[in-house]
């Protein structure tokens, strides 16, 4: 329901034409942390390529709502008078389904998460699950350049291992019919 709120505001158009935007060229902003990193395997870049590429062919950029791009449990504080949201920096305009693709990131990992995806989407109204499933892997792909830039986060793994696990989440996405309602 928040979600659905945040994705509904009318922004006045003064704000929203100077807010920055998530479309094709997010990625390539960041790509070059991960496709020039020195300790990754070039075949796993080519692979995780694949996926940036397979993604900017089917995501729709066109739509512009508010979206906060980093919106998951530890950002939103539950209190009497309502819920707030915080942690507002990675905050762009595009298409909504980012934010709930930022909770698949999480929805994915579980072992039956099928019932919780129902949950999250009915919650929120009418989505469409391609966009969502081809969010949710720009998401991580996003993250994962992230990681590479600053891959000092990283604890008890190597860039390379998480990297790995990401493409398993990819297979995932594109292999279980998890995000039919």
């Amino acid at each position: 329901m928040a979600y659905r709120r945040l994705h509904n505001l009318q922004l006045p158009c003064s704000f929203s034409s100077r807010m920055p935007i998530i479309d094709e060229n997010t990625l390539a902003s960041c790509w070059h942390y991960l496709s020039e990193h020195k300790s990754v395997d070039p075949n796993l870049i080519q692979k995780l390529n694949h996926y940036k590429v397979l993604v900017l062919e089917k995501l729709d950029f066109s739509s512009r709502n508010l979206v906060h791009f980093d919106l998951h449990d530890g950002n939103i504080i539950y209190t009497p008078e309502g819920i707030f949201m915080l942690d507002w920096e990675e905050c762009e305009m595009g298409n909504g389904v980012f934010d709930l693709a930022v909770s698949m990131t999480r929805l994915v990992k579980l072992d039956n998460p099928a019932t919780f995806v129902k949950a999250l989407l009915e919650g929120y109204g009418k989505v469409d699950l391609v966009q969502l499933k081809y969010a949710t892997i720009f998401k991580y792909l996003y993250l994962a350049c992230f990681v590479a830039k600053f891959d000092d986060i990283l604890k008890g793994e190597s860039l390379e291992q998480l990297l790995v696990r990401y493409l398993g989440y990819f297979e995932r996405l594109e292999n279980q019919d998890f995000l039919s309602r």
